[in-house]
């Protein structure tokens, strides 16, 4: 929850350190690539069992027109 309350960059710092750096990758090409006017980006702590939390994140946007 700390890393939570440091901010959506504190997040992405913390997932790329703990290996997925693919799905940053996404995310980022995603994001490079979306209208920034109808971005939204959502994440919670999902608590998958006593002994392990995930980060989960979602992501919902439209394409920029070309």
């Amino acid at each position: 929850m700390d890393t939570f309350n440091k901010g959506l960059n504190a997040i992405f710092a913390l997932a790329s350190n703990v290996g997925y750096g693919a799905a940053l990758i996404g995310i980022k090409d995603f994001m490079e690539k979306a209208d920034k006017s109808e971005l939204s980006l959502r994440y919670w702590p999902w608590d998958f069992n006593e002994n392990k939390q995930y980060l989960t994140m979602g992501l919902i946007g439209r394409f920029q027109q070309i």
